[in-house]
């Protein structure tokens, strides 16, 4: 599988983070460490696991879901300097590197969004295209068939070419 530069991101963000975790644990911190463990590592778990995703719907919803890991992680590494379990360049530099993880999330979950929105419009005129050209319309049943094609296409014209 190629990489993308977001999954190599992803991947050494959370490398930083273990180690992180595994010096907070030394100092005997245990609680946020715990948390922000999770929430990091599961950054890229998400990412990854997108790749492998059911359908487009499915491969957003997991990019969302790390983008909501991002903004946990985000919060938790804001907390470990504030409660000054790591310095500030330690902290500045993770954020920034949380942050462009976050930036990218919510680009490629945008372009992902943009494009599924016109494959779904893209779809439905060519299936009303195809129900015309086979003369679905002839017959008593594919003639109540066609009106709901009808009517779902005019639904999807109405909702998706006004945006």
């Amino acid at each position: 599988m190629p990489r993308s530069k977001l999954r190599e991101l992803s991947m050494v963000f959370s490398v930083q983070i273990i180690n992180l975790v595994n010096l907070l644990r030394e100092k005997h911190e245990f609680i946020i460490s715990s948390q922000i463990g999770r929430s990091a590592t599961s950054i890229g778990a998400n990412i990854y696991e997108a790749n492998y995703a059911q359908g487009v719907n499915d491969f957003i919803s997991k990019l969302e879901i790390a983008l909501k890991e991002a903004s946990e992680t985000g919060y938790w590494l804001e907390l470990l300097y504030r409660t000054e379990n790591i310095n500030e360049q330690t902290y500045q530099a993770l954020s920034r590197q949380c942050t462009t993880i976050r930036v990218m999330l919510i680009s490629s979950c945008k372009k992902a969004k943009e494009q599924n929105k016109k494959h779904q419009y893209m779809f439905t005129e060519k299936y009303f295209v195809y129900c015309i050209k086979n003369s679905f319309l002839f017959y008593g049943v594919s003639l109540i068939s066609g009106m709901i094609v009808s009517l779902a296409f005019s639904y999807y014209i109405t909702v998706y070419a006004s945006s």
